[in-house]
């Protein structure tokens, strides 16, 4: 299962799963209902990237505006750490 669930979630098998916590725990029931969560606007992600090695991204994602399920993402490295650097270096592996 993914990270993420809720109401509009496609993550395969995430309606079943929240279902079977639903009838298990009455307390899971009634928190779901309330629908009360935060938001999580971004994330950390590593990605381990064949010819540059190790890379920790920032992921955003963004909602399309006219366009009902589809979500921009965005993967960027913080300025000034090791993986900000990886880009170029991939970018002059891929010139050659």
């Amino acid at each position: 299962m993914g990270a993420e669930a809720g109401p509009t979630s496609t993550t395969p098998g995430s309606s079943n799963f929240v279902g079977e916590l639903s009838l298990g725990s009455p307390r899971f029931s009634r928190l779901w209902a309330r629908h009360d969560v935060n938001t999580c606007e971004g994330t950390l992600k590593r990605i381990d990237h064949p010819q540059v090695g190790g890379l920790w991204l920032n992921r955003e994602r963004l909602g399309v505006s006219g366009a009902t399920g589809q979500t921009l993402v965005i993967l960027h490295p913080a300025p000034g750490t090791d993986s900000a650097d990886r880009p170029a270096l991939l970018a002059s592996v891929t010139r050659t």
